[in-house]
């Protein structure tokens, strides 16, 4: 394969671009060994200084592990939430091309939390509206959800809330949306439930995200919710 000796473009970007086309065509699918620094060097022309520079980006990027001894193979493709917007799991999945899914575990009314008084500025004793939900990716568990809303929010429960977006759902029909969004994140082990339902074994390490923000309809706080999720899956930015 020639490159374009020519161009203004550095010849690793170019092998860094023609890289990245062959695993998102799947001629490279995901956790397969990249030909070696000699045989690339040799199909593409340059030397192996300018083969291992390419490398170096796309481990860099997180396209491609590097294994001493062993190889380069192709890793793992990860979500990318942007922390500092409020996107839906859905709205991730669909931007990295794979197919949302989401699995409807409980929908009813709980006792508060104290949490849950101090998030939402609910009173003792009061009820919170909980939804709590699997969530999938191309048919693969990869995080448990559970939103809890004031009493104001019961119309969900009547929503059939499968393979279908939360945000998306209040904002398209209700024209509900949420802002001054703050989160928290710490990692956690998986209980029992958590792990049987991730299919991941007990004590496993998950990402814990605690969201909560004020409705735009009301300007007081709508949302509180809790993510358990399988870390290694996710790439967080803001």
């Amino acid at each position: 394969m020639k490159l374009r000796t020519q161009d203004a473009q550095p010849l690793y970007k170019q092998i860094v671009q023609a890289i990245q086309h062959s695993i998102q065509s799947g001629e490279y699918p995901e956790g397969s060994r990249l030909p070696s620094e000699q045989e690339l060097s040799e199909l593409f022309h340059v030397s192996r200084i300018t083969v291992r520079t390419a490398l170096k980006e796309l481990a860099d990027e997180e396209l491609v592990i590097r294994r001493q001894g062993k190889g380069t193979y192709v890793g793992k493709k990860k979500f990318k939430r942007n922390l500092s917007l409020v996107t839906s799991f859905s709205e991730a999945c669909r931007d990295m091309g794979r197919v949302p899914g989401a699995k409807l575990l409980f929908s009813g009314l709980e006792p508060a939390t104290e949490a849950d008084c101090a998030a939402l500025q609910i009173s003792p004793g009061d009820e919170v509206v909980c939804l709590r939900r699997l969530r999938y990716a191309d048919s693969i568990p990869v995080s448990v959800e559970e939103d809890r809303f004031p009493l104001r929010y019961s119309f969900l429960l009547g929503e059939d809330l499968t393979d279908r977006s939360l945000l998306e759902l209040l904002r398209e029909k209700y024209g509900i949306y949420f802002y001054d969004v703050h989160r928290r994140i710490e990692l956690v082990y998986a209980t029992h439930s958590i792990a049987q339902l991730l299919n991941l074994p007990i004590k496993s390490p998950l990402l814990y995200i605690v969201s909560n923000g004020l409705d735009n309809l009301t300007n007081q706080p709508g949302q509180r919710s809790l993510q358990y999720i399988i870390g290694e899956d996710f790439t967080f930015y803001t």
